[in-house]
């Protein structure tokens, strides 16, 4: 069923932009009943692009806090560059996040940012910090 849902994700160059939004829609219809997450984070596939992550961050953003706890890492980490496609759909919805539940994972991931020396991903990170405790 994913291969199926990724195929729908593709963008036809020989579709129209109105078919080509039928079958991305079908396809976020499919991954409504896929209860395994893993495949829509930033999923790399040998014959398509980042061009999935758009429609694979829809998928993700559909999800409960309880469905996406596991995966707030990696989802944090999605927002290490915010103009992979996608990042702004996941930072929307972990603006929505239960901040109890994604504060301990947050301070963990922006500590990595700076380990790492990636202000831009520390400056995304604590501004999401400030806009979720609110």
């Amino acid at each position: 069923m994913i291969d199926e849902i990724y195929d729908l994700f593709i963008w036809d160059m020989d579709l129209s932009h109105a078919q080509n939004m039928v079958r991305r829609n079908l396809g976020l219809e499919l991954a409504k009943h896929v209860r395994y997450l893993p495949p829509f984070l930033q999923p790399v596939l040998p014959r398509a692009t980042k061009s999935h992550w758009e429609p694979c961050a829809q998928v993700l953003a559909s999800r409960s806090d309880d469905e996406l706890e596991l995966y707030l890492c990696p989802l944090l980490e999605w927002l290490q560059d915010m103009n992979w496609p996608g990042a702004d759909t996941i930072y929307e919805r972990l603006l929505r996040f239960s901040y109890p539940r994604l504060e301990p994972r947050l301070n963990f991931m922006i500590n990595m940012a700076r380990k790492q020396g990636d202000e831009d991903w520390v400056e995304i990170l604590e501004l999401l910090r400030e806009q979720a405790r609110k």
